[in-house]
């Protein structure tokens, strides 16, 4: 072979080399690249999870602790009565005693009831008329 055809293969051989070198650099700087993006997505992604998750612990601490708050304060407002409930023992007790005396105060109505009788009688004896007329004056009056 000649040398100008070595040279010249020579000199296809280094362009082809170094396109080949460009290309495998330029490939490499794009996957490293694409690569390093996948890898920064991935991290932000569970850095963002990993926020989130703290966030959604924090909140449902919160809420343990405000279920907690409000049952003690259901407790406490069981153990003490309210204004109203209070009124309404009150008036529990007054119908109870109240219940308790009705007996009583119809024994004495009887009890007055025949003390009238006996009064009414005595009455119209004592004006010797007869027990029909003197009730139905005493009635009027």
């Amino acid at each position: 072979m000649s040398p100008k055809v070595l040279l010249h293969e020579r000199q296809i051989s280094k362009t082809l080399t170094t396109r080949s070198r460009d290309e495998t650099d330029q490939l490499r700087a794009l996957t490293a690249g694409s690569l390093g993006q996948l890898l920064d997505c991935r991290s932000k992604t569970r850095a963002d999870a990993e926020c989130d998750l703290n966030g959604q612990s924090n909140k449902i601490t919160a809420l343990d602790e405000e279920a907690s708050n409000l049952q003690l304060l259901l407790k406490e407002s069981e153990k003490q009565p309210t204004p109203h409930q209070y009124e309404l023992w009150a008036q529990l007790w007054r119908m109870r005693d109240l219940t308790t005396e009705q007996p009583s105060f119809h024994s004495q109505l009887s009890g007055s009831r025949a003390q009238l009788a006996e009064q009414i009688s005595a009455c119209c004896q004592l004006c010797q008329d007869p027990p029909a007329r003197c009730h139905e004056g005493l009635i009027g009056l």
